[in-house]
């Protein structure tokens, strides 16, 4: 039995005898290919298939030359590469289709500019919106607050921010019509 490398290998036969089969086989070692030469039993050779493919090429084109010629034609058996799809129209039928409202975007604080810059800087494949209106929305509590969870309320909406103020959770976000 040929040794763990050599198994799967495809390789060309060099010599017969009696029990076995001398066969070629590239190696590669650090960084060159040595051709080894190897005797293997037969029990443990089969025949490569990887030029089956090429054979029936090779038939197929000269039974089409073959039929060319005897009409007189001249013809390429060359393979092409397969050319780009077809197109095609979308047909699309009155209220299949939606449109979204259009946002208007105005300069907003210089912080919320700067805060942007940087995330964009750090992100460079984040692309931000930002609507043009901050809103204040004021969360009671009956108990204190807890800036942790004034924070997760807060965070659900759009860019929104939470502090606390005695028993009250403040947040700040931005919405898309103008605060009242």
């Amino acid at each position: 039995m040929p040794h763990k490398f050599y198994h799967g290998r495809t390789g060309r036969v060099w010599n017969v005898t009696k029990r076995a089969v001398g066969v070629e086989v590239n190696k590669q070692v650090g960084n060159r290919i040595i051709r080894k030469r190897i005797h293997v039993r037969i029990e443990h050779v089969q025949q490569s298939r990887c030029h089956e493919e090429v054979m029936l090429r090779i038939k197929k084109n000269d039974q089409l030359k073959a039929d060319a010629k005897a009409q007189g034609k001249i013809i390429s058996t060359k393979r092409q590469p397969e050319g780009p799809k077809p197109g095609f129209m979308v047909e699309a039928t009155v209220g299949s289709c939606s449109s979204r409202a259009h946002i208007v975007m105005k300069a907003i604080s210089a912080a919320m500019v700067i805060l942007v810059a940087l995330a964009l800087a750090f992100a460079s494949a984040v692309s931000t919106l930002l609507p043009e209106h901050q809103c204040v929305k004021n969360l009671q509590s009956t108990t204190t607050c807890d800036a942790y969870r004034c924070e997760q309320r807060c965070s659900t909406m759009a860019y929104g921010h939470g502090m606390c103020s005695g028993t009250n959770c403040i947040c700040t976000y931005f919405c898309p019509q103008p605060p009242k």
